[in-house]
């Protein structure tokens, strides 16, 4: 009997000696309890998190993340040890380093295995990960450090392997470097990550277990192709679950992952959304084995590239020398400065961008005026308005790129228009191109059926008019150049709005600027349109809310399109520019206007048609 309890009891060692390796076959991700942990400890982690959300919102309605190139992110990865196993190589770390850049930059091998039904929404991010080459202190570095450690192992509750009192390694710069750490974890967990501002600065970073991260030496299947980094470091970017930690109801704040009701493990192909459809199970947030995981979506992109935008969390990060050799910030001067809409008053001036500038400051005159006028934004274009007629002008741009400023730029010159006799520009490279008016009085005729009249008020000295028009929700535009102040269009389709313009020609061959958009819906009759309201109401609103100075702004286009914002004052100075973003169809937008002034204004919103459509609205 002692013999065949001696037996038992080896047995029952042996087994429970290979219980660590065998129990790991169901993803776990330690960053939800993590979180929760820093919630409560310190209730101002939720204002932070909700102030980074807020800002994160706002860069993606204005696709400010979609102005970025390529960002480049410096990695230092922390190895912190207590058995030789767990120092794992520098091969290691660089076959993760490889699996970030693939799976972010959509180069991954199984991109191929994404489904049919979900290849329209997987996005290259344009989000590159670097071993650092210089540390904090601006020393050389291959981005590696090594500690061994009195600590057999670490876990997310004291966030130990963080701090070098604690038996782990102190975190390099957090807003200059993503900083990994690799280390034995307790049992069950592969990894956790840190929210953008979802815990303390010098703690942000990501957490791997050693025998999970990259895809050689101590890796172990099913998790043995580098994804668990891929997920948290997707955390770290401010992407959550694709279930959002909660029920069908609950949002992870991304509109092209469909919403699911649960984690799901393993490869479970057959698996359904909330609405019955297919879930997104190859997502890089989902739980599944690192051989299913391949797509990051379009939305997820944009959702982490707005970090990097202007106000963005990791904005810093842009700025970072730890790609660098001790080499310094240069802000070059913006190029190809053009003046274009230029009219007695006013003038539109653009540039090219410059790559990493944070705003640009533009300065203009009148020719042989002494003093200069400026102002700074964070666009690449600016009203110029209070103008002189008839006067020669020369603007130029400055750039600021991580508070380094560039030369200005060689001067453009513009002439306004309004001179009687229309004559040349006497200064080299400045032409009167410009035009003294434009059309106005814009309204619709012998509407009935299929056909419409559109009729203007003639322009003095014009020769011609050139008209433009569409249905709502088309980007094609048809166009007749006319000597009459009216033009009859047929095949209309009725029930269906139309917008037109008009811009005048002139006998020296200017073209004039083209006038409001005035839109209307082919065969309602002009009785019924003033039975009930004004033809061009009913397809723009903007309702204020004075409780929070927000704006919810209402515009039919027909589709889904490209469109950029702009309020101007009364006067026509540009106050507000959002950069484009794209707008679905029936969507709201919401605006924060807290930061406008209490006044009139007009809003401007101009279609990837080029058509503007404007509302007046008080603040």
């Amino acid at each position: 009997m002692m013999r065949n309890l001696l037996i038992l009891t080896l047995l029952l060692s042996f087994f429970s000696a290979q219980l660590p390796l065998q129990a790991q076959t169901r993803r776990s991700c330690s960053t939800t309890e993590y979180l929760n942990t820093q919630l409560q400890s310190n209730p101002a982690v939720r204002y932070k998190m909700r102030e980074v959300e807020m800002r994160t919102a706002e860069n993606v309605r204005s696709a400010r993340g979609d102005m970025l190139g390529v960002v480049s992110i410096p990695v230092v990865v922390h190895v912190v040890y207590n058995q030789d196993v767990q120092n794992i190589s520098d091969e290691q770390i660089r076959s993760q380093i490889d699996v970030l850049n693939e799976d972010f930059g959509r180069t991954n091998a199984d991109r191929f295995d994404t489904p049919a039904e979900f290849l329209g929404a997987a996005a290259n991010s344009k989000i590159a990960f670097k071993l650092a080459s210089q540390d904090p202190y601006g020393n050389p570095t291959n981005g590696i450090t090594r500690t061994r450690s009195n600590q057999a192992l670490f876990s997310p509750s004291n966030n130990g392997v963080k701090y070098s009192a604690m038996g782990g390694m102190d975190a390099w710069d957090t807003k200059s470097y993503l900083n990994i750490w690799v280390c034995k974890l307790g049992a069950g967990m592969l990894g956790y990550a840190q929210f953008p501002g979802g815990g303390p600065v010098e703690a942000d970073g990501v957490v791997i277990d050693y025998k999970f991260f990259g895809t050689m030496g101590t890796v172990r299947a099913p998790f043995d192709q580098g994804r668990t980094c891929t997920h948290e470091v997707g955390h770290w970017l401010n992407l959550k679950h694709i279930w959002g930690d909660g029920p069908c109801e609950t949002d992870d704040f991304v509109a092209d992952t469909p919403p699911v009701a649960d984690a799901h493990y393993g490869c479970m192909h057959h698996a359904q959304a909330c609405d019955g459809g297919p879930a997104m199970i190859s997502n890089f947030m989902d739980y599944t084995d690192d051989a299913c995981m391949n797509i990051f979506t379009f939305g997820q992109s944009e959702r982490m590239r707005a970090l990097f935008a202007p106000g963005g969390y990791r904005r810093q990060m842009l700025f970072t020398k730890g790609l660098e050799s001790n080499t310094p910030v240069v802000a070059a001067a913006p190029q190809l400065l053009n003046a274009t809409e230029v009219t007695e008053l006013s003038a539109r001036l653009s540039w090219s961008p410059v790559a990493g500038a944070d705003s640009y400051t533009a300065r203009f005159r009148a020719i042989g005026e002494p003093n200069w006028a400026s102002k700074t934004f964070d666009r690449t274009f600016v009203n110029a308005t209070r103008l002189e007629a008839c006067t020669d002008y020369e603007f130029q741009i400055q750039s600021t790129v991580a508070g380094i400023n560039s030369s200005y730029s060689d001067s453009k010159l513009f002439r306004t228009s309004g001179c009687e006799d229309n004559s040349a520009s006497p200064i080299v490279g400045v032409s009167n191109t410009s035009t003294t008016s434009y059309p106005t009085n814009l309204f619709i005729s012998d509407e009935f059926g299929n056909q419409a009249q559109l009729n203007w008020s003639k322009v003095s000295q014009a020769v011609s008019y050139k008209v433009q028009y569409k249905s709502s929700g088309s980007k094609k535009v048809y166009s007749k150049t006319l000597n009459e102040t009216y033009v009859n269009v047929y095949s209309l389709s009725p029930g269906v709005r139309y917008f037109y313009r008009v811009q005048a020609n002139f006998a020296d061959g200017r073209k004039g600027p083209f006038s409001e958009v005035k839109s209307f819906v082919a065969g309602r009759s002009g009785t019924a349109r003033m039975a009930t309201k004004s033809v061009d109401e009913d397809y723009f609103s903007i309702k204020m809310n004075p409780t929070n100075a927000s704006a919810t702004i209402n515009i039919d286009l027909g589709t889904s399109s490209m469109i950029k914002i702009e309020i101007l004052d009364l006067q026509g100075e540009l106050e507000v520019a959002y950069d484009p973003f794209f707008l679905q169809d029936g969507d709201p937008i919401e605006l924060n206007l807290r930061d406008l002034q209490r006044g009139n204004y007009q809003m401007r919103i101009t279609d990837d048609g080029g058509f503007s459509h404007a509302r007046n609205f008080v603040r």
